[in-house]
């Protein structure tokens, strides 16, 4: 009776089968005994949304180093898609940016996939990026 979906731009219906180990899932349902009995289940992608400082800029290979407010260390690839803004330190307006602008020791907000195809431990493609220049905590 339980009912599976692959969610995409819509949620689109699955069958067990399609569920793979390691898969992120969302699951709906009463909780007997700390066991789930689902009458749902949607598989989706896992997202990872963090802060933290920038310790390197990479306008060659097109990447940011960061160490998270939880210390942990991720290199955050910038693709075409990603959407990299900055706070604009004179106006506090939002404004697109590029890797250019962007300085070592400047607040990052940040939203990537977290994939299980990654390169290397931390290391992610970026889907979002905003950057808060050091400047503004300098007055």
């Amino acid at each position: 009776m339980t009912k599976y979906y692959q969610i995409t731009t819509s949620a689109k219906e699955i069958t067990l089968k399609n569920i793979k180990k390691g898969d992120y899932i969302i699951a709906s349902g009463p909780i007997i005994d700390k066991s789930v009995t689902a009458n749902v289940v949607f598989v989706d992608e896992e997202y990872i949304v963090k802060s933290g400082k920038i310790i390197e800029v990479n306008k060659d290979d097109s990447y940011l180093k960061v160490i998270s407010s939880d210390k942990d260390n991720y290199t955050l690839d910038q693709e075409v898609r990603t959407k990299m803004q900055m706070v604009n330190a004179q106006t506090l307006e939002i404004e697109n940016t590029t890797l250019g602008k962007i300085k070592e020791g400047d607040t990052i907000h940040w939203v990537c996939k977290k994939s299980s195809a990654s390169k290397e431990p931390n290391r992610y493609s970026a889907e979002r990026i905003l950057v808060v220049p050091q400047e503004l905590f300098m007055k």
